[in-house]
């Protein structure tokens, strides 16, 4: 088998009852939106900690309290991958993984898929792709959208080419290729034509090709359609 480089992707009240007076609906959603806003301002609070390289015990005091603060799964999910993407960038990969779990717990389509895509690339950045096949499995366990299941074969793809086992990554390309969304089934597709050609195999190759040439037509008649709108 020739070698082959790695093709990493470079390129988230309760009512009183019983003796106690009841708290109104309007109060109620009063200190509901009180609660979230007071979660948004830590949230900007710990990003500009990390901005200005605060250290990591401002960012991470200010990121608990902002999840203590916010009310909505999805939302608390978005500051824990912040603070996994943090800690991937002061290269404290178990800490980074450690929270990327956390956030994939209550993540929403979109957030899922971008942590995935996270994750390969933090394992990548340091090279442990073996630590990055186990906490993609562990991130898959939280989540069975259709919508979101390919990006985990795209990045958990991406990884074993980073160990040189090829049959492998060609294996999960080939799932998150047949993926309705024309981004992750575009890069599978150009992947496994990678794959192809250093193994010889110029026709799985070529269809390959056709394949992420017609996922990158249709994402960009998508595009150009939501612009006309």
């Amino acid at each position: 088998m020739k070698k082959l480089l790695p093709l990493f992707l470079i390129p988230y009240f309760l009512i009183s009852c019983g003796g106690k007076e009841k708290v109104s609906v309007a109060e109620e959603t009063e200190v509901k939106s009180d609660s979230s806003a007071i979660g948004v301002a830590m949230y900007r609070k710990g990003i500009s900690c990390a901005d200005r390289s605060s250290g990591m015990d401002s960012v991470l005091f200010y990121m608990q309290q902002a999840e203590s603060y916010l009310n909505k799964g999805e939302d608390k999910a978005h500051v824990n991958r912040a603070l996994a993407h943090i800690y991937a960038k002061s290269g404290e990969l178990d800490n980074a993984i450690e929270y990327y779990l956390k956030a994939s717990n209550t993540a929403d389509d979109w957030l899922y898929g971008t942590i995935c895509q996270e994750v390969m690339e933090a394992c990548v950045t340091v090279g442990d792709y073996r630590k990055g096949l186990s906490a993609l499995d562990a991130i898959r366990e939280n989540v069975n959208s259709r919508k979101v299941v390919p990006f985990y074969h795209l990045a958990k793809g991406n990884l074993w080419i980073g160990v040189n086992q090829y049959d492998s990554a060609a294996t999960y390309y080939r799932v998150a290729a047949t993926s309705l969304n024309p981004w992750v089934a575009g890069e599978a597709s150009r992947r496994l034509k990678l794959i192809y050609l250093s193994q010889g195999k110029d026709s799985c190759a070529f269809y390959a090709a056709l394949s992420a040439e017609k996922s990158l037509t249709d994402e960009l008649m998508r595009e150009g359609s939501v612009k006309s709108r």
